[in-house]
């Protein structure tokens, strides 16, 4: 299986550049496209949780012509498909790895831990911790767990491994040991599980992925750093880590991220707003960072199935949204000439702009009921103009025929409107 990490924002939607290469071989080699729905447990995570977020990704997903073969609504082997529901599995394999030494229950305070990394800070020195509750033994730990302790759960690290990456090749942190540990030596030692007892999302990610058989994790370089972590705990449980690789990050032209909190690069500003069509969007997204030896930037999502690799820029990635107008025109121009029900949706959308935005008097059809599409040579069935011409016909929206019948070449005169306008408008 292949796991893609979607968003409401367009770039995630896609599973970033690369998703289209993985949709593509989970269908050569009979495996599938796992879509799974990561909701934040806590108190304030719930607070930030946006009314219709999941749904909208579903209707985005759809929108965007990506369809998963096993999830939340079309069901699977590996459920549930949303992380908020499955705690229980993730606590049971923490003590998994309490009980194998790879793990410990640490009951410091949130005083202490604070107090120590003001010392760190203060003396110059990278943060970590000194594995106080490290030496507890797992007798105490247990009684003290039992009578309600507060407390979270760390994974014990001695080293980072490195990887190979699908983009970068082999990487890694390999830090090297600081003189000033042999004094105070600190560890890593990540949490897995908080102190209200949800997962983070390093434990939640490993976890899932295992347990639903992902091979392929696709993502932005923004989690490479935490990747060494994810294959430590690869590492812990004994399971082989799937293959990882991370595209680059995207940004505006001063270099900054693009952030999903920005509404003019929602999925919601360019497909509602804006009018943008899916495969201009894929399209576009695509090509972020992708080098390609075709002649022609314009693919529709079978042809990037088809033509997609991992032949992407190592480093951030300018977006410049003026192809993406170029995109749109000539996927138009593509619509256009097959004639098909984009382009029947195109001209229909273009339709009702024309009616919200002029009145009905200044509507009128068309002289040849069923004009000749320029770019196929079809009749199309669409003729509303807008005009501040004389001698309106009265406009009444009908739907277009399924098949346009034979032209009259005689129009019927239209005695009730007088010869010629009003030299002056009716008060």
């Amino acid at each position: 299986s292949h796991r893609l990490r979607p968003a409401t924002f367009i770039w995630d939607l896609c599973g970033r550049l690369c998703s289209i290469t993985f949709w593509r071989s989970a269908r050569e080699d009979s495996s599938c496209c796992a879509l799974r729905i990561r909701i934040r447990c806590g108190f304030w995570e719930e607070k930030r949780t946006i009314p219709d977020a999941e749904q909208r990704l579903y209707d985005d997903l759809r929108w965007a012509g990506l369809h998963w073969d096993e999830g939340p609504v079309v069901g699977g082997p590996y459920g549930p498909y949303r992380q908020s529901e499955r705690t229980a599995i993730y606590r049971s394999h923490a003590q998994e790895l309490i009980e194998n030494g790879h793990a410990y229950r640490c009951f410091c305070s949130a005083d202490r831990l604070d107090a120590f990394a003001r010392h760190r800070s203060q003396a110059g020195l990278p943060a970590g911790y000194d594995r106080k509750c490290g030496e507890v033994s797992a007798e105490e730990s247990e009684e003290r767990a039992a009578k309600g302790e507060a407390h979270v759960v760390r994974l014990k690290v001695e080293g980072y491994p490195m990887f190979n990456d699908l983009v970068y090749g082999k990487t890694g942190q390999n830090r090297s040991p600081n003189k000033l540990d042999l004094i105070e030596r600190v560890y890593d030692d990540p949490i897995l599980i908080k102190s209200d007892g949800h997962p983070t999302y390093h434990l939640a990610n490993v976890v899932d992925d295992h347990l639903m058989k992902i091979t392929h994790v696709i993502r932005g370089t923004e989690w490479m750093p935490s990747t060494p972590m994810h294959v430590a705990l690869y590492n812990a449980f004994k399971w082989t880590p799937p293959q990882f690789g991370h595209v680059p990050l995207l940004v505006d032209k001063s270099g900054q991220k693009l952030s999903k909190r920005n509404a003019d690069i929602d999925l919601s500003f360019f497909k509602d707003t804006q009018g943008v069509f899916a495969a201009t969007l894929v399209n576009f997204a695509a090509l972020l960072g992708w080098s390609h030896t075709q002649k022609s930037d314009i693919f529709n999502l079978e042809e990037l199935e088809q033509l997609f690799n991992l032949k992407i820029t190592r480093g951030n990635t300018v977006v410049a949204f003026e192809k993406l107008w170029f995109l749109q025109k000539a996927h138009a121009q593509r619509f256009a000439s097959t004639d098909g029900p984009e382009f029947t949706e195109m001209v229909t959308k273009v339709s009702e702009e024309v009616e919200k935005t002029y009145p009905a008097a200044q509507l009128y059809i068309h002289p040849l009921p069923y004009p000749t599409n320029t770019y196929s040579n079809k009749p199309t069935n669409h003729s509303l103009t807008a005009t501040p011409s004389s001698n309106p016909v009265p406009y009444k929206h009908t739907s277009p025929p399924s098949s346009a019948p034979t032209p009259n070449p005689t129009p019927t005169p239209q005695t009730s409107q007088p010869a010629t306008r009003p030299s002056s408008p009716n008060p």
